[in-house]
């Protein structure tokens, strides 16, 4: 139980298949002050890790038949839906077998195209749930409230069966017309038999509203101002860390004929979610000149790792390297 403990001693534990967005959440973790974090890809793993901070219960409570005889020290469970070999609601039945909602906190998680799964996971006894992706300030105000107290609460989030209220319509009132000013003469040379016209000043048109971007396959779609780029997220983050940090050989993919790459030195800004691109040289090594500057989201969603993927730059400097 979290309770009476420092941000950096409270043990958070991520269950979710895929690496990437484990790392992911766990830099947002980091991010707000959480140190002690803990990582399992299948529900074998998260077992393992379970049982491992669990101690007896020797307390008064406990010998009158008052309290549970284990205790977990883990404080937060992260549990995905994509969790192996089953899913993650099934783990999260074996976790409430096991432990009551208020001495294990489940925050339960899923893409957009299982957002269903997220009210099921509630009603099987999940603390809370949210909805992937998130921001750090999104995810920091839903453990919060689970962290904050002995024995967490359980938040009925989701109520598809709510429909939205009506909105009320309001008449406005009538404009008074006002009164047309007088338009000035316009100087020109007097000719006979024509009179001078009024001048009128052509106003700019107006900008157009700004329109809503289409949405992906079925995910989330996000375009980031000012940079035409367009992404979704629905099958999670496509750039692998290294070591849990942003400091490699990416490339973007190129929407040209025949398909195409970019490659830069990617490195996350510190203390910022953003990530800074730097210009290659012919081997692949970074220059230390800056080519652009992106939003976190936008890198996870739209690069790869070249050391992963490949690309013509690394293949160019490996064939150098034999000969």
């Amino acid at each position: 139980m979290a309770k009476g403990k420092k941000k950096s001693e409270i043990k958070i534990l991520i269950v979710d298949a895929h690496e990437t967005s484990r790392h992911v959440i766990a830099i947002l973790l980091h991010k707000l002050g959480y140190k002690d974090i803990l990582e399992a890809g299948a529900a074998i793993d998260a077992d393992t890790i379970i049982s491992s901070h669990i101690h007896k219960n020797e307390g008064m409570a406990s010998l009158l038949g008052g309290g549970p005889t284990e205790i977990c020290d883990v404080d937060l469970v992260i549990l995905d839906y994509d969790t192996p070999p089953m899913n993650g609601l099934g783990y999260l039945a074996s976790l409430r077998a096991r432990f009551e909602p208020g001495a294990v906190p489940v925050l339960f998680t899923a893409m957009k195209k299982d957002e269903d799964k997220l009210k099921t996971a509630m009603d099987c006894g999940a603390n809370q749930s949210l909805l992937k992706p998130f921001t750090q300030g999104k995810l920091g105000s839903v453990i919060a409230p689970l962290l904050s107290v002995e024995k967490a609460p359980i938040i009925k989030a989701f109520d598809f069966a709510a429909k939205p209220k009506k909105p009320v319509f309001v008449k406005p009132e009538k404009k008074k017309d006002k009164p047309k000013p007088d338009l000035p003469m316009a100087k020109s040379e007097d000719k006979p038999g024509k009179k001078p016209g009024p001048v009128v000043e052509l106003s700019r048109p107006k900008d157009k509203p700004a329109g809503k971007s289409k949405s992906g396959t079925g995910g989330i779609s996000f375009r980031v101002s000012g940079s035409g780029a367009k992404y979704s997220t629905e099958n999670g983050p496509t750039a692998k860390l290294v070591d849990g940090v942003i400091d490699a050989h990416y490339h973007e993919k190129v929407d040209v004929i025949g398909g195409g790459e970019n490659c830069y030195w990617a490195k996350q800004i510190d203390g910022q979610d953003r990530v800074r691109l730097e210009y290659l040289t012919a081997k692949g090594k970074s220059t230390g000149m800056e080519a652009k500057i992106i939003p976190l989201e936008q890198f996870m969603h739209t690069f790869y790792l070249c050391e992963e993927h490949g690309c013509a730059i690394l293949a160019r400097a490996e064939a150098d390297a034999r000969n």
